[in-house]
């Protein structure tokens, strides 16, 4: 156990009584997916949740920093998936954006819309991003970043936002994940039979829009044609049709 992080005794004592499931809860930590990746490596043998209100060295796709102060929520969701390989990574990636777009709006009562592939927005700003990563098969590290009220958010990135317009009570919080860990549960088990596709489909932003993809040093622009039966995007250039499983939107739809 990291001894030099200071744990949330309260909100951890609160939260695992209704999960019935280990819980380890922060005040701050450098990163909950890097201490999903120690846990298991000690041979972890159950399901596990690691929660932060802050992270100090918070990250995202290709290791890109991601802004975690206090007034996010942070969370690793850890399990095995036998069933995860190279051919089905971006369902699962779908199944967990799905999970937590039904969190929001079931306890927050807000549709958020989805920017593929694993990203949340909330009236045109970003405020929310999956991370899932597999250090030992078959142990999955599922990591959620959520901006619920962080005062400064916009200042430091202006592509950012809020869900909320004021802190919400400890309360809420717990409540709010015990849900979300219930809906992920859900969605991973039933991650390649497609209905969390479908529902992802409901609330693709980009659907039809004109976009620019980034995959590394190459850019593409084109229409978004659809999402297909393995999540990945179906992109129509001016001269041909892209199939692409990893990338970036790097510019915002026109919704």
């Amino acid at each position: 156990m990291p001894n030099n992080f200071l744990r949330d005794w309260s909100n951890q004592q609160a939260l695992q009584q209704k999960l019935a499931v280990p819980v380890e809860w922060y005040q701050s930590i450098d990163s909950t997916n890097i201490r999903a990746q120690h846990l298991i490596a000690k041979q972890l043998r159950s399901p596990y949740l690691i929660v932060s209100n802050q992270q100090t060295a918070g990250y995202g796709k290709q290791q890109r920093p991601f802004i975690s102060d206090r007034g996010g929520i942070f969370l690793t969701w850890i399990q095995t998936i036998p069933t995860l390989n190279s051919t089905n990574h971006g369902l699962l990636t779908i199944a967990a954006v799905s999970a937590l777009h039904q969190t929001i709006a079931q306890y927050w009562q807000r549709t958020t819309v989805i920017k593929w592939v694993n990203d949340l927005l909330w009236q045109h700003h970003k405020i929310a991003g999956i991370l899932i990563e597999q250090s030992r098969t078959p142990w999955v590290s599922i990591g959620i970043g959520l901006n619920l009220y962080q005062a400064h958010i916009t200042n430091q990135v202006p592509q950012a936002g809020n869900l909320l317009t004021a802190p919400p009570a400890n309360q809420d919080i717990v409540n709010f994940l015990f849900q979300l860990v219930q809906n992920l549960s859900i969605c991973l088990e039933h991650f390649t039979t497609g209905e969390c596709l479908t529902y992802y489909r409901q609330y693709l932003s980009t659907l039809g829009q004109w976009v620019q993809v980034q995959m590394g040093t190459r850019h593409l622009q084109g229409q978004v044609q659809d999402i297909n039966d393995a999540g990945n995007l179906i992109l129509q250039t001016a001269n041909q049709q892209y199939v692409i499983a990893a990338g970036d939107i790097i510019e915002p739809p026109s919704y």
